[in-house]
């Protein structure tokens, strides 16, 4: 088990290490920032990492505090399965209706797992990087091809 200040240690080495085998990808060069993430250009719909001794997960999150525009969100994003789907994930994708953040919070997501990789095993760190980049790559190619039509 880490100590806090350790467990602050191997999170900062993580993602140091993401960041530098990210910057070995031709498909991030041209781009400015790496991915979308909280940047998605509507409100409570954010693209994120979940890492843990479990997985690792990429994410489409609906997290809107209005449950009623959150819920509307989600009946568009769910009538454009297919868009998803075309991306040939590694993994199958989850449509979680209602899945219960650590925190204890409600929010909607759909995302693509990993359960074989540990976040605490350095050894699984090549394979989860490699995983999240490939993967968020699909998801966000996914979510651009719909994302005009949800925002309205």
């Amino acid at each position: 088990m880490y100590k806090r200040d350790e467990l602050k240690v191997l999170k900062k080495e993580f993602w140091e290490g993401f960041s530098s085998f990210l910057s070995l990808i031709p498909e991030l060069f041209h781009r400015k920032g790496r991915f979308l993430l909280y940047d998605t250009k509507i409100s409570g719909v954010e693209m994120k990492f979940d890492l843990s001794r479990n997985g690792v997960m990429v994410v489409l999150e609906l997290n809107h505090s209005n449950l009623e525009k959150r819920e509307l969100v989600w009946e568009k994003i769910k009538s454009y399965r297919v868009v998803f789907e075309e991306q040939q994930f590694s993994k199958n994708l989850i449509w979680n209706e209602d899945y219960v953040r650590d925190c204890g919070s409600h929010v909607k997501r759909v995302y693509v797992q990993c359960e074989d990789l540990n976040f605490h095993r350095r050894e699984d760190w090549a394979k989860m990087y490699r995983f999240m980049a490939e993967e968020m790559l699909k998801m966000e190619t996914a979510f651009l091809e719909i994302r005009d039509v949800i925002a309205d």
